[in-house]
């Protein structure tokens, strides 16, 4: 029975050193893809500043194009895009476009999280990031 204690005990350390290691990988690799895809949405953007800059496109028609691109992007099946401001305000959102023009500084997760304001606070701090919420 001793014999047999020890084992599980042992499995259950190893178990106890690997979770942590696997879990943050899996995280990782998830953060990754979504850099990858939030880069692509950015060639988007980019592409229409340049018809602008180079006088190609009127800056209305260029942000009204560039949100049409964007609002039809998916990745991962449900997962979607959208596009704040720095104040937060919504500029447009793909799945609730009733939220667009809205301030969003007092929106909370179901944590209590001020999502937005973490995300405007990530890039004025850093340039980009990662914001996790619910």
């Amino acid at each position: 029975m001793l014999m047999g204690i020890i084992i599980i005990f042992c499995f259950s350390l190893i178990f106890a050193w690997i979770l942590p290691k696997v879990q943050k990988t899996l995280y990782d690799a998830k953060y990754t893809k979504t850099k990858h895809m939030v880069e692509a949405a950015w060639g988007v953007l980019d592409y229409y500043s340049k018809q602008t800059k180079s006088k190609a496109m009127p800056l209305e028609e260029a942000k009204r194009k560039a949100q049409e691109v964007i609002k039809n992007l998916r990745y991962d099946v449900d997962d979607y895009f959208w596009i704040n401001d720095m104040e937060p305000r919504m500029v447009m959102h793909t799945i609730t476009p009733d939220m667009d023009g809205k301030n969003l500084s007092d929106y909370k997760d179901p944590n209590g999280k001020r999502l937005f304001v973490a995300m405007v606070e990530t890039c004025k701090s850093n340039g980009a990031g990662f914001v996790d919420y619910l």
